[in-house]
């Protein structure tokens, strides 16, 4: 109450969340200019380390909205693609390519023919 009603439990935790997730402090700086609050809301409810850089890389060189992020999300775009089906370690490596070279590759957009949304 002293605070006002911006630090209520639930924002508070997404404040401690925020700054597990992004602890960097150069990242979060450059970061802060290309999405709003309402963009890493989205973002660290992502567990997934790798899914989660996927949809910011996507976002950031789509240019997406937060509503669009969200359709994204929940049409489980990342799961679609064939880049989810790699390694980690391959994953990482084509994330890093992503993010020096703005390029997206193929492997980020096309689907997985073996993906079905009816798996167990």
């Amino acid at each position: 109450m002293e605070f006002g009603s911006g630090f209520s439990h639930i924002n508070l935790w997404l404040f401690v969340r925020f700054a597990t997730i992004f602890e960097d402090f150069e990242i979060v700086y450059a970061l802060r200019k290309l999405f709003s609050w309402t963009h890493f809301r989205i973002f660290i409810r992502i567990e997934d380390d790798l899914k989660r850089r996927f949809y910011m890389e996507m976002c950031r060189i789509e240019g997406w909205g937060t509503r669009q992020l969200e359709e994204r999300i929940d049409s489980m775009l990342y799961e679609r693609t064939a880049i989810s089906r790699k390694p980690d370690e391959l994953i990482q490596h084509e994330l890093r390519q992503l993010e020096q070279s703005d390029t997206i590759t193929e492997d980020f957009v096309f689907r997985d023919p073996t993906y079905s949304i009816f798996r167990a």
